[in-house]
C-alpha cells in the first residue's frame, strides 16, 4: 500500500509547530476510509467521523495534555474491522487491533504514539468491560458510547436489530414488565438493557453531561411508542369466550 502523501512535509511541520498535527492525521484517516469503505453502514466513515467530533468536543473541556493525534487514530480506527453483532467480540477486537496497527504503520503514524492508540482501540467496547489506560482511551469510550444514544442511537439500534433479525418488541409484553430483558430478541429491550445505562458508564464530566442530554430523545421516543402500542393493543382481536 502506498504511504500517505496528502500534505507536503513543510505544511505538516508547520502544523506540528502550532500543536495542530492532528489536523494532518484527520485528513489522512478520512481519505483512507474513503478509499477503503467498510461494508457495515453502522460502523462506516459517518460513524467514525461522529465519534471523532464527540472526542474533540470532550477533549476541549479536558485539561491540557490530551494528544489529539492519538485520539484521532483511536476514533477513526476503533471499528476498523467491525464484525456483525453476536460474533466473538474478543476475537473481533484482536482482529481490529491488528488491522489498525498495520494500517497506521503504513500511513507512517508515529510509532511513539501507536501503542497508546492501539490500547484505546482494544479497550473501547462497551461490552468489553475494560477500563481505559489513558486519558485518550477514556475519551474514546465516552465518544463512542455517545453515538449509541440520542437520535442517531435510535437509528443505529433498529438498523442493527434488523441485521440480527430481532423483533421490534414482544407483542405479549412490550416493555418486559413480566419477563427478563432480552435485547437480542427484542430491539425495544435494548433501551433498558444498555442505552439508559450509558450515562453511568461515562468517564468524563463532559461525556456524562452530553449523555444525559441524549437520553431525552430516547425517552420521548419510548413515550410515543408506548401510546401507539397501547392503542394498537386495545384494538387487537380478543379471544371469543367459549
Amino acid at each position: 500500500m502506498q504511504r500517505n502523501s496528502l500534505m507536503p512535509i513543510s505544511a505538516r511541520q508547520k502544523l506540528e509547530t502550532r500543536g495542530e498535527e492532528y489536523l494532518y492525521w484527520v485528513q489522512a484517516f478520512t481519505q483512507h476510509h474513503k478509499r477503503n469503505p467498510g461494508s457495515d453502514p453502522g460502523h462506516d466513515l459517518a460513524h467514525v467521523t461522529r465519534v471523532w467530533s464527540n472526542c474533540f468536543e470532550i477533549a476541549r473541556e479536558e485539561e491540557d495534555g490530551v494528544d489529539l493525534s492519538i485520539l484521532a487514530a483511536m476514533a477513526f480506527f476503533h471499528d476498523f474491522c467491525a464484525l456483525p453483532k453476536g460474533v466473538d467480540r474478543e476475537g473481533g477486537a484482536a482482529i481490529t487491533v491488528a488491522a489498525a496497527s498495520a494500517t497506521l504503520s503504513d500511513l507512517a503514524f508515529p510509532q511513539s504514539k501507536l501503542k497508546i492508540a492501539l490500547d484505546g482501540i482494544q479497550t473501547h467496547r462497551f461490552s468489553s468491560g475494560l477500563a481505559p489506560n489513558s486519558r485518550e482511551a477514556a475519551i474514546l469510550q465516552d465518544a463512542d458510547r455517545l453515538d449509541a444514544i440520542g437520535g442517531i442511537g435510535i437509528a443505529r439500534l433498529f438498523y442493527v436489530a434488523g441485521q440480527m433479525g430481532s423483533q421490534i418488541y414482544s407483542t405479549d409484553d412490550p416493555f418486559a414488565e413480566q419477563r427478563p430483558l432480552d435485547g437480542r430478541a427484542f430491539a425495544l429491550d435494548h433501551f433498558r438493557e444498555k442505552l439508559f445505562r450509558v450515562p453511568d458508564r461515562m468517564n468524563t464530566p463532559c461525556g456524562k453531561r452530553l449523555a444525559l442530554q441524549r437520553l431525552k430523545p430516547l425517552k420521548v421516543f419510548l413515550d410515543s411508542l408506548a401510546v401507539e402500542i397501547t392503542c394498537s393493543s386495545a384494538l387487537a382481536p380478543r379471544p371469543i369466550p367459549s
